[in-house]
């Protein structure tokens, strides 16, 4: 499992599953997510989250295996909304 990070990224559409999530500078952007760590999220504006939400027929098999989940920790943030 590999970490995201994610930078200056402005009006996207992004699905990340990994390790870790970093996220910095960006706004305007729609994140469908599921992590194993606290995402790190700094100087965004405007974001939007929700689960990763990707099917295929073996997802929930691999999302125990990789023991992912999803959970969103702030900091240093501004007009974030979830």
């Amino acid at each position: 499992m590999t970490s995201v990070y994610l930078e200056s990224a402005t009006r996207c559409v992004i699905f990340a599953c990994g390790h870790q999530l970093r996220i910095h500078n960006c706004h305007s952007s729609q994140l469908y997510v599921r992590v194993q760590s606290h995402p790190i999220i700094e100087d965004c504006s405007e974001m939007k989250f929700s689960p990763y939400s990707l099917l295929y027929d073996s997802i929930e098999a691999d999302i125990v295996v990789s023991s992912l989940f999803l959970l969103i920790e702030t900091i240093k943030h501004s007009s974030l909304v979830f």
